[in-house]
């Protein structure tokens, strides 16, 4: 998916502050979702509650379905290189505007 490979977050409606990010990956499953992943290499292996409330790539959620409208479900995937293995997440887009209002404090 090269057309999706190099994209800005831009600026966030209704606020003052512009968001730029650097996707990891970003696939088109062959269901036809759309899929954020994520490659962490640290130590620690987090519990599901965190992955769920994580902001990282609920804004990156956010800044692909901005210019991609036709992206409407849309996958998180950390890789957690320490434990091998993956974990994954979905917001709504309830969700995600709690992300950003609490994103602006």
């Amino acid at each position: 998916m090269p057309e999706y490979s190099n994209s800005q977050l831009g600026k966030f409606e209704g606020t003052r502050y512009a968001c730029k990010g650097v996707i990891d990956r970003l696939m088109l499953a062959p269901d036809g979702a759309f899929e954020i992943h994520d490659y962490k290499t640290g130590a620690g292996l987090p519990v599901q509650a965190e992955l769920d409330k994580d902001r990282q790539l609920a804004l990156y959620q956010i800044g692909v379905q901005k210019p991609w409208p036709e992206a409407r479900e849309v996958r998180l995937v950390w890789h957690l290189a320490a434990f091998d293995m993956e974990m994954r997440s979905a917001r709504t887009p309830e969700a995600n505007s709690t992300v950003l209002l609490t994103s602006r404090n």
